[in-house]
């Protein structure tokens, strides 16, 4: 990520110095933003990506599915989309694994 070095304070400010200098519009700023707060999620999935865990699922809007899912397939890992259609079941029976892992 371009921006990690700022911490999210600063970016944050960042975004408030794009907003005052009005060289930016607010979907460009909120963007920025979004990268700021998920940076560190980010670096945390690809170093534990190199731990054996090769296989991620993602759902969600189709513009940011795609988009994760390039990032990750460009960085050796299996992206697997879910439909629209099959979302919602995927993601009770994901809740119900971490039920089951916690009672174990």
């Amino acid at each position: 990520m371009a921006l990690t070095w700022l911490g999210l304070s600063r970016a944050l400010f960042w975004v408030r110095l794009l907003k005052l200098e009005t060289v930016s519009i607010p979907e460009e700023r909120l963007s920025f933003a979004y990268g700021a707060c998920i940076s560190r999620e980010v670096e945390q999935l690809a170093s534990r990506v190199g731990e054996g865990n090769n296989r991620v699922v993602i759902c969600g809007s189709p513009a940011l599915s795609l988009a994760w899912s390039t990032y990750l397939t460009k960085r050796g890992v299996e992206a697997v989309v879910l439909d629209k259609s099959t979302q919602e079941a995927h993601y009770l029976a994901g809740l119900q694994a971490l039920i089951c892992m916690n009672r174990a």
